[in-house]
């Protein structure tokens, strides 16, 4: 009895001391406020029309959803906006009295272009410090209301709420906080859609929108983006994320179903997890406790046959009975399992053999090959139709010499001046504070004539063209689009 007790206590260290590890070094570990948090009302009266509104306790820009007065609230305090253009998030929360839920989990991304440069080091960010020196302690002063999409500042740092169960809710001490991804504002070059509506008029529909709200620019993979009031799955961006310009191209994909299985193989470990064939269970619900459902918590995630998923400092090949398909949070059963030293050796030593031998990959391998192989042709797509662009734009200049616009028509375009504001603003954005044509930066007091396709331009830039052309110089939209010039000119405004 006693050489049995002392056998199960030696195969329990090794146990314990994984565990030990997965909890102190994985950055999608959940973690919990600290502390008493202060509640607080959620709602207020509008100064005007006395109606409950709602407070994100975020300090965001909204308006009344009755008397559509613009305000901000922070703390219980009002601040009464006198522009229309100032608000910054389209969406009035048109909340009465109701109860909002509990978070059971919700997970953040961080802006890496404000990252504080002291959280980077060898180009990997510091998650654990991020977490309870920023977020932990604004989060254990009081309740908030966070939804599913939303973008907050705390102090220096942006922040962005990509996933959460349930979509929206108050975040408490029983709240499980992720925070280990993040997002760029480069830009990305392809994106996928889960929509039904044909690629082209998908990609139209979502850079017409951008292009009049740009600060709604922001793409990140296995979120969601709202266009004109519909919800768009991201399922794949380049990078990850980015933001979408008029060279981006936007595919639509229909018919992703969701899964009911999945099995994940752990084909990269950081240390050996297990000497004993009794532990791997233990160690098996350990990684998906710490590893695997917070990587899935509250988000909506694509996945391909044979695809690689790097997740902390462990990679695991994706195993299903279909090409593609969703991971959806409680819906899809998740089964891991853990290849032995010798495996993952045979999967280095086979991968060495596969580069060799293409025609003889594994069905999974080969996937995985045929992927990289499409991603390179798109991208010498990409660069074909960038140079009969260039092409087309030429021969459209020689041919459109003769066909001018009249004065009239010109002097019927609005014109604008630029602010600093508006400089500072979108200094982010070369698209907005530089001039397409002469490609110069904008400055204050510059005067701007917008087309009707919403491009604006330096006023003497723009004139001059419009001397040769009747199209602009960015899209080809004709100078006779029949759109509202006083629409045009409060929405530049913004």
């Amino acid at each position: 009895m006693g050489q049995a007790q002392t056998q199960q206590q030696q195969d329990m260290v090794p146990v314990n001391e994984h565990l030990q590890y997965l909890q102190k070094t994985a950055t999608t570990a959940a973690h919990h406020i600290q502390g008493n948090q202060e509640e607080v009302q959620f709602l207020v009266k509008c100064p005007k029309c006395h109606s409950k509104q709602f407070d994100d306790q975020l300090g965001r820009i909204t308006n009344c959803f009755q008397c559509k007065l613009v305000f901000s609230v922070n703390d219980g305090q009002i601040q009464i906006r006198q522009d229309s253009t100032q608000i910054e998030d389209k969406r009035t929360f048109q909340m009465i009295e109701l109860q909002f839920p509990h978070l059971q989990s919700v997970t953040f991304y961080v802006n890496r272009t404000k990252l504080d440069a002291a959280l980077i080091k060898d180009n990997v960010i510091d998650f654990q410090r991020l977490i309870n020196n920023v977020l932990l302690p604004f989060f254990s002063v009081r309740q908030r209301v966070l939804e599913s999409g939303i973008k907050f500042q705390i102090g220096a740092f942006e922040f962005r709420v990509i996933g959460g169960f349930p979509n929206r809710g108050i975040i408490t001490r029983q709240t499980q906080i992720y925070c280990y991804g993040y997002y760029i504002q480069e830009t990305t070059r392809s994106v996928k859609i889960l929509s039904q509506k044909p690629s082209q008029l998908l990609d139209n529909e979502i850079k017409s929108y951008l292009n009049v709200n740009p600060k709604d620019n922001q793409i990140i993979q296995d979120s969601t983006i709202k266009i004109n009031s519909q919800k768009l799955l991201v399922l794949q961006c380049d990078n990850a994320s980015g933001k979408i310009d008029r060279n981006s191209i936007i595919e639509s994909i229909s018919n992703v179903q969701n899964l009911r299985d999945v099995k994940l193989i752990c084909i990269k470990c950081p240390v050996q997890f297990f000497t004993y064939q009794s532990q791997k269970d233990r160690i098996k619900e350990a990684i998906r406790r710490t590893i695997i459902n917070p990587y899935f918590s509250g988000l909506t995630r694509f996945l391909e046959r044979g695809q690689i998923l790097r997740i902390s400092d462990f990679e695991f090949q994706v195993q299903i009975i279909e090409d593609r398909g969703l991971v959806v949070h409680n819906q899809t059963q998740i089964d891991i399992d853990i290849m032995s030293p010798s495996q993952q050796e045979r999967i280095q030593q086979n991968s060495q053999i596969d580069q060799l031998m293409l025609p003889n990959l594994l069905p999974n391998r080969r996937s995985e090959i045929h992927r990289q192989h499409a991603q390179q042709i798109e991208a010498l797509h990409r660069l074909l139709n960038t140079f009969i662009l260039l092409n087309e734009n030429q021969q459209l200049l020689l041919s459109l010499r003769n066909n001018r616009t009249s004065e009239e028509q010109i002097n019927l375009l609005p014109v604008r001046q630029i602010s600093m504001e508006f400089i500072n603003q979108h200094q982010n954005d070369d698209n907005l504070i530089k001039c397409m044509i002469c490609l110069e930066d904008y400055q204050e007091n510059q005067i701007v004539r917008t087309m009707p396709c919403w491009h604006y331009f330096h006023q003497e830039c723009i004139d001059k063209w419009l001397h040769k052309s009747t199209l602009c110089p960015i899209c080809k939209t004709d100078v006779d689009t029949d759109l509202q010039t006083e629409e045009i000119s409060m929405q530049m405004q913004q």
